[in-house]
């Protein structure tokens, strides 16, 4: 049975000269794909949620849904997505705005990092209580559970790339993670400055998380409504020959 899923964006809009957030939803089977026909959604009707404003800087937050407590795995990752999606509207909307205002307000920023704090803590707790109550019965840590199922797929990519010890040692940190062991961290780090460090080297894995990537978070495809508004056009006259 298809879920609905709510996919949070994140985008900068030129005319107004701040960051703007909007919600798209989609009825889909499940979070990944979920995630792909958020984006196509966006692709083919910019003009719903952008409006006549064009934007720039395009970037999904995150996708949220309503966990269903008859399966506690996605009980908890629904918490913990809900989470990590405000975490990142903070990051790409909230603070943005209050660093460009002039002059600027301690008193709002203070209180945007208080709740980007907050939203971390809650985060953590989600893990604590899936761990006390039911690793013994096999549950994955919902603050990374969405992010095992991209790192593998990095995996992937790295070994058709012939990068077999980098994709070796993801494999090996996404099993220990899996289990709540320390490398958890590693993959959280993973997709937040989407580098690995490895044998002394960091390693970037910036293009995974590209629209085309592994794990689509952004896109440098900026939407300008004359654009738009002249393709649609240029169809109308093709279906009028």
């Amino acid at each position: 049975m298809n879920t609905t899923y709510a996919g949070t964006f994140s985008y900068f809009a030129p005319e107004c000269g701040k960051y703007c957030d909007m919600t798209v939803k989609v009825e889909a089977n499940d979070r990944y794909e979920a995630r792909e026909m958020l984006w196509l959604e966006l692709e083919k009707h910019p003009e719903r949620y952008f409006f006549d404003q064009p934007a720039k800087d395009i970037r999904l937050c995150g996708v949220t849904w309503q966990g269903s407590r008859l399966d506690m795995q996605d009980y908890f990752d629904a918490m913990a997505e809900s989470c990590k999606t405000e975490i990142n509207r903070l990051n790409n909307v909230d603070i943005p705005n209050e660093r460009r205002r002039t002059p600027p307000n301690e008193e709002q920023m203070t209180e945007k990092k208080t709740g980007l704090s907050s939203e971390w803590d809650q985060l953590h707790l989600v893990d604590c209580i899936a761990r006390d109550l039911y690793q013994a019965h096999g549950i994955v840590p919902p603050s990374i559970h969405t992010e095992l199922y991209y790192a593998q797929k990095m995996a992937d990519d790295l070994y058709r790339q012939k990068e077999y010890d980098l994709a070796s040692e993801l494999d090996n940190r996404m099993w220990n993670a899996a289990k709540w062991g320390d490398e958890k961290r590693l993959i959280q780090d993973l997709f937040r400055e989407r580098y690995m460090y490895f044998k002394g080297d960091y390693h970037g894995m910036e293009k995974h998380f590209s629209r085309d990537g592994c794990f689509p978070i952004r896109t440098e495809t900026e939407y300008a409504p004359e654009q738009a508004q002249a393709y649609a056009r240029g169809m109308e006259m093709g279906g009028m020959s």
